[in-house]
Order: structure tokens, then sequence, then C-alpha cells
């Protein structure tokens, strides 16, 4: 069997083709790893564009909680509001009255009735002798079997006192010398036992209320704490709104 034998230029010219077919496999080689970068950077490109997408999500979603956390913030406050409107939210400024009626001496608050007949209190003395009149007073938030109001005495004298409906005697727990001036209880406000430092001139009407952020002649006595004395008393809004509407209601049922 005879080999195939090429010439001198045969065996060049398929040198020649063999290097141009290895050049040309090694540029399709070449060629496809481009291609391939391109798709792993566009890949790259693709997954920095979602990243900063879902970042871009994440802040939504963060300031739509936030949003939600502050409507929500919101209408609890709203709801807070009218709770603390309720007849026994210690936002509301408490009052009752000693009253005197056809069977003798009563204390009225918030429904409740409690009947006095101590001949030897001195709301007595203060009371016209009128039926139905009447004298501020507060139960004791301490103690429900107890009535705090305030009396004028002489030479500027004025004291707090808290009356206990079981044994009938009554204890001082304030006083103060005041001149020009008394110290009329206004109502109960949490703890706060609520005083109206009012001018002995001062005679505004059954519908006045001196509840106001800028009135200087409310103060308060802590009954947690009363040695600390009286304070100033800033009314919160709910305690103005609750007085003005009682004010209104005043003016209509008495005019």
């Amino acid at each position: 069997m005879e080999e195939n034998s090429y010439s001198p230029k045969q065996s060049s010219l398929l040198g020649v083709v063999s290097l141009l077919v290895g050049m040309a496999l090694l540029i399709t080689m070449i060629v496809g790893f481009v291609v391939v970068l391109r798709q792993l950077d566009k890949a790259n490109d693709n997954t920095q564009l979602l990243q900063e997408n879902m970042l871009r999500m994440q802040k939504q979603i963060s300031s739509m909680k936030q949003a939600a956390v502050e409507k929500n913030d919101e209408e609890a406050a709203v709801m807070t509001e009218k709770l603390l409107l309720s007849e026994n939210s210690p936002a509301r400024l408490e009052i009752g009255k000693f009253k005197k009626t056809a069977t003798g001496l009563v204390f009225v608050q918030n429904g409740k009735t409690i009947q006095i007949n101590d001949k030897k209190l001195e709301i007595y003395s203060y009371l016209p002798d009128v039926i139905n009149s009447t004298y501020p007073g507060v139960f004791d938030p301490r103690d429900g079997n107890k009535i705090i109001y305030s009396l004028e005495g002489d030479y500027g004298f004025n004291g707090i006192y808290s009356y206990d409906v079981n044994t009938k005697k009554s204890e001082k727990i304030f006083s103060e010398t005041i001149d020009n001036a008394t110290l009329d209880l206004f109502g109960l406000n949490a703890s706060k036992l609520v005083i109206w430092k009012r001018g002995i001139d001062n005679s505004p009407g059954p519908c006045y209320s001196p509840v106001s952020k800028n009135n200087l002649s409310l103060y308060y006595l802590d009954l947690n704490n009363v040695s600390a004395g009286l304070k100033h008393f800033e009314p919160p809004t709910l305690v103005m709104e609750q007085v003005q509407a009682e004010a209104e209601q005043c003016m209509k049922d008495t005019f």
C-alpha cells in the first residue's frame, strides 16, 4: 500500500490552512468568551438594578409603615381624647356639691348622693337657708368616704378640709393666709385639687370660669404631696374644652 506523499508546496499550504483554521477557532472562542463576559456584565447590571429597586421598595415600604404608625397614633390620640372625656376620666375636672334639701343636707357628685345631716359641719353656716342652695366639694380620690371642701375664715385665713362621713369629723389638710383673696375649690383633676385664688371683690356671675392658659389665679394642691403646697395649674386642653362647654350650657340654662 502506497503512502500519500505531499510536495513541499502542498505541505506548506496545508500548514497555512491548519494555522488559519486554528486561528479561526481561537477567534471563535475569543468572540464566545467576549459574549459571555458581556452577558455576565449585563447580568451584573441587572442584579445591581434589581438591588437598587429592592432598596427603593424597602424605603417605600418603610415610609408606608411609618405613615401607618403616625396615622394610628393620630387615631389613637383621637380615641384617647374621646376616652378622656368619659365621666371618670382623670383629664376631666370633677366637682360635686353640698346641697340643702327638704330632708336635710346631702352631698352629690357624678350621680352619687350621700346623706350628711350633721349640724356640726361648718358648711351649714355657709349655705343660705334656702332649699336647693349648694356649696362646692369633691370626693377625696384617696378615700370615697371623705369629702374635701374649702372655707374662708377671718383675717384672710383660708382652709382646705376633709370631712369623713362615717366618723362625722373634719380635718384641716391645708391652710394659707391671703390678703384680699379667697381659696375657692374649683374641682379635682386626677389627684390635683384645683383652687381658684379669687379676689374678694371679684363677683363674676354664675357661669364665669377662670380656666385659661394664661390665667395665673388657678392653683392646685397635689393630694398625694400636700406638703408641697399650692402650685400654678395649667389646665389640659380637654379640661378647657369641658369647662367652656359647661359654661355655654350654664348660659343657656340661666338666661
